[in-house]
């Protein structure tokens, strides 16, 4: 079996067919930099100059354009997932996503509902006929969702009147948490071989998420946070919401970063924050209440306003 440095080199070389003799600019997630060097010398090797972005890179959102000009490149060669699921930019960007194998054991997969919807990330999408052979031989019914992202679980909703259960393959329990669904999540741990059911720890994390509305409704001075990562950018948003707080008397600031974290907001006197970015970030902790800039349009009562749809 060929190792993940030898996929990964050969997913690059058939995303960069033809391509020599330009400058690259090569931007690597944190788990694939160990291997940073032999990429650099197969790009080298084909006659092309390449510029390592060593910043954390938080996926297909994160497309550092700016800094590609700036060095004068002539693409951006970005690691370890697809296109993202909105549009970002329409400087080149060559997407290679790697694919990681996995094994399903189906035997831990008998104590599942009959209808199983599959779900997974980017590095196992390859995989996906692998899980279905998997839940037949457990006697279950698979039906395909596919892939699925922290901030994005379309795939999962498409299919949701249909199943029983969703059946997330994957690592950890970061991407299936971001589900918002009644019916029960199960995981199954590529690492530990193991089939956790995570259904609590989705309603615990949808309970917070109400929460943090509640919390939201009493705050009379808010930040709202914009990120400059053009997958995330939403200052129209930011803006539209501004005004809509302050014609209810409120006080409302508009912060923005490349990178949004907690010291970087602390000390600004606000009582609560609004977040416009990867809606991941409220799982993280501020000092303040903090709510995704939908969760604030509901907490306003405003279900239907047209704020999220000028995102």
């Amino acid at each position: 079996m060929p190792s993940l440095i030898d996929e990964m080199i050969d997913g690059i070389a058939s995303a960069l067919d033809g391509v020599h003799g330009k400058r690259l600019f090569l931007q690597i997630p944190e788990g694939l930099k160990t291997y940073t060097k032999r990429i650099v010398s197969f790009l080298e090797g084909a006659g092309n100059d390449v510029f390592v972005y060593v910043t954390p890179c938080f996926g297909a959102c994160d497309i550092p354009v700016d800094e590609a000009k700036l060095l004068g490149a002539d693409m951006i060669v970005h690691l370890g997932h697809n296109k993202f699921y909105k549009h970002v930019t329409d400087f080149p960007v060559v997407y290679v996503p790697i694919s990681i194998p996995i094994d399903v054991d189906d035997k831990k997969l008998h104590s599942l509902p009959k209808r199983v919807g599959i779900l997974t990330t980017v590095q196992h999408l390859k995989y996906i006929d692998k899980i279905k052979d998997a839940l037949l031989r457990a006697g279950k019914q698979p039906i395909v969702g596919g892939q699925i992202l922290g901030c994005w679980t379309e795939n999962a909703k498409k299919i949701e009147h249909g199943v029983d259960c969703f059946l997330y393959v994957g690592s950890g329990t970061f991407h299936p948490t971001a589900l918002r669904t009644e019916k029960p999540v199960f995981v199954y741990d590529v690492e530990k071989n193991e089939l956790i059911d995570a259904s609590d720890l989705v309603r615990r994390e949808e309970m917070k998420r109400y929460a943090r509305i509640e919390k939201f409704r009493s705050c009379k001075s808010v930040g709202i946070l914009v990120s400059t990562k053009l997958g995330q950018f939403n200052i129209t948003g930011a803006i539209a919401l501004k005004n809509e707080l302050e014609s209810r008397g409120k006080k409302a600031f508009i912060f923005v970063s490349n990178i949004i974290k907690k010291e970087y907001v602390m000390g600004m006197g606000v009582d609560c924050l609004v977040n416009t970015a990867c809606p991941r970030i409220v799982d993280d902790d501020f000092g303040v209440p903090i709510v995704n800039l939908e969760d604030a349009i509901l907490a306003m009562g405003d279900e239907n306003e047209s704020v999220e749809k000028r995102r």
